[in-house]
Formats: C-alpha cells, structure tokens, sequence
C-alpha cells in the first residue's frame, strides 16, 4: 500500500536528517515509533499528512530526547 511505501521513505529521510543534524539514536527510534503508533491508530493516511505527520513526530522526538545544543529547529526539518 502507499502507506508502507510512504513510510519507507520517510524512515529514509528520518536517518538522513538525524545524521545530517547529528541527534541521537534515541530520537531517530522515538520518530518511527511515533509515527507507527500514528499508522496504527489512523489506518489509512493519505500521502500529504503522513509527511506532515513525519515532521511532527521528528519535531517531537528531537524535543524530548536531544539537549538544548542540539535540538531541531522547525525551520531545519521543514
């Protein structure tokens, strides 16, 4: 389905950014996580909110787990 072929491209662009701004292992783990949890409890997602939903979860993720130094911006994932 396009959902997991989404998906698929998405934890591509999750470890791109994470290497790129240098976060952590936790953060990257944390945003596939989250958007699974967001895949599961919504079923079907269309292609234009499931990369909204990404760059939330990535957003979220970097908040929670990265020190003041080294969070994302939202300019930075978007």
């Amino acid at each position: 389905s396009h959902v997991r072929i989404n998906r698929a491209r998405l934890y591509d662009w999750f470890v791109e950014v994470c290497a790129v701004y240098r976060q952590s292992w936790n953060t990257l783990w944390a945003s596939m996580e989250l958007l699974d949890r967001i895949i599961i409890q919504k079923g079907n997602i269309s292609v234009e909110n499931i990369h909204l939903h990404g760059t939330s979860v990535l957003f979220i993720s970097s908040k929670y787990h990265e020190n003041m130094n080294n969070r994302l911006s939202i300019n930075q994932v978007v």
